[in-house]
């Protein structure tokens, strides 16, 4: 994150029809709720009108609420796994919540693919229950969309996640499995993929059961296995990563990209330096040449963020001349 914030910095500050200078300046927070909110307070008192980051889900989770109770514009790179509260027009992120993948795996199912008896099984956490509740609200909210049955299980125990859904199917018709666990469950409920209960049966898993091993199980039902992550960086921010640090970008790199390039847009666009006017300035923010593509920042679901940089439907393909099965784009 800190190279693409870099990146995005070292390009505003060669832009020389800015006519606003910006300076800089580093706080180390050590990835603690506390350092956070020591951090922030410290940036306040110095006056500074825009603050990027934390980026520890506990530490965004912790600063969200202050953010909101002062006008200084706070630009999250990546929500994440973070549990956003209150919310108001000082706050922006570049990634939204991890909620998200609940919606775009839904909408893939339902809208995109046309299923509508979805079977959830999630951990039994917050992180578990509000990626459920997402899918489950955007699946059902499509005339038609049904969830046959929900389910709250440990990861500890990944034969009882088979076993749930091979069950459930055996009694009603399911065509879509929603799945909110790591690489451990996501296998052997991939590999079931192939049972006969579950023969016409699509998965949809998330970025927490992005492994090979998981591809492997799928076997010859890998095609009717789905999974949600972020985008990742491309076009020209991708070439100068490459070219600069020898490897390519993930989404934190790009993350980060970006936030630097939403404070520089507010910064030049805002009528003043006030943080209202900044405020104002990033939420009309459109067409950045970010490092996802052409950004905007929209407002949906409680959350400002920046579209280009949310989640998106990952499929599975094979590598070439080979019969080795990989994530696309991934």
């Amino acid at each position: 994150m800190r190279r693409g914030m870099a990146i995005a910095q070292a390009q505003v500050r060669a832009e020389k029809w800015r006519t606003r200078t910006i300076k800089w300046i580093e706080k180390d927070t050590r990835s603690t709720e506390a350092g956070a909110v020591a951090a922030y307070h410290q940036c306040l008192m110095q006056g500074t009108p825009i603050i990027i980051g934390p980026v520890h889900p506990a530490a965004v989770t912790a600063i969200i609420p202050i953010a909101a109770a002062h006008n200084v514009v706070l630009i999250i790179p990546d929500l994440g796994a973070a549990q956003p509260g209150k919310w108001n027009d000082n706050l922006f992120a570049i990634v939204p919540a991890a909620t998200e993948m609940g919606r775009v795996a839904a909408h893939n199912a339902r809208v995109e693919r046309g299923l509508g008896r979805a079977i959830v099984l999630h951990t039994p956490d917050i992180f578990g229950e509000s990626l459920s509740k997402a899918f489950i609200q955007t699946f059902k909210a499509e005339k038609g969309g049904e969830i046959i049955a929900t389910f709250a299980l440990s990861p500890k125990s990944p034969d009882a996640w088979t076993s749930a859904a091979i069950e459930t199917a055996l009694k009603q018709s399911a065509d879509s499995i929603f799945v909110v666990g790591p690489g451990e469950v996501a296998a052997p409920l991939a590999r079931a993929l192939s049972s006969e209960p579950l023969k016409d049966t699509q998965a949809w898993f998330i970025d927490w059961a992005m492994y090979p091993t998981v591809l492997e199980a799928a076997g010859k039902a890998v095609q009717r296995a789905h999974w949600v992550n972020r985008s990742l960086p491309q076009g020209d921010f991708q070439d100068i990563f490459l070219s600069r640090y020898q490897a390519y970008p993930n989404f934190a790199a790009g993350a980060g990209y970006d936030a630097v390039v939403l404070t520089a847009t507010a910064i030049q666009a805002g009528e003043s330096l006030g943080p209202k006017h900044l405020a104002l300035a990033a939420s009309k923010a459109k067409d950045m040449a970010g490092a996802f593509g052409s950004g905007s920042m929209v407002s949906k679901h409680g959350i400002t963020y920046e579209e280009a940089a949310g989640y998106r439907a990952v499929e599975a393909i094979r590598e070439p001349d080979s019969d080795t099965w990989i994530f696309s784009g991934y």
